[in-house]
This record gives C-alpha cells, structure tokens and sequence, in this order.
C-alpha cells in the first residue's frame, strides 16, 4: 500500500516502513521481482536485518516514523 525509507547513511543504518494489505503480499513482494534480485546482490554487504510487524486500522495509515523506532528499539523486550 505504500512505503518510506530512513536512513543514517554514515553508519550504514537503514529502516524501511511499509504498509501491506496482509502477508501473503508482502510475501509476494519479498520472494519475487525487484526486490529478491536486489537483496541477493546486496546480502554481502548488509549486516544484520531485523523486522518488526503489527497491524494497523485505516485510519492509522501511514504509521509514524517515531511509533515505529520506538517499536523496532523495543523487539527484544515484547513480542512484536
């Protein structure tokens, strides 16, 4: 449905917010196309990738950048 792209280019820290209509798109998008051909190119590059997901009503849409690094900064702790 749409997405936003955070980064600290200097620390080579990057977040991607994104919402999905559920996951099996999400899915569909994470395993085909663009966006699988980029990730094995850059898999030697990256470090570690951590996800965090949670549902959101309509109205929510789009969600914070703040909301979501509190939660991403809280994964360990919770069960997002």
């Amino acid at each position: 449905m749409g997405y936003s792209v955070r980064a600290q280019i200097l620390k080579r820290d990057f977040w991607t917010l994104s919402v999905w209509e559920n996951e099996s798109r999400l899915m569909e998008f994470v395993h085909h196309g663009f966006h699988s051909g980029v990730m094995i190119v850059l898999r030697q590059d990256m470090g570690a990738t951590n996800f965090v997901r949670w549902m959101v009503r309509g109205a929510d849409i789009p969600p914070a950048w703040d909301y979501a690094l509190r939660r991403w900064k809280s994964r360990d702790s919770s069960d997002a």
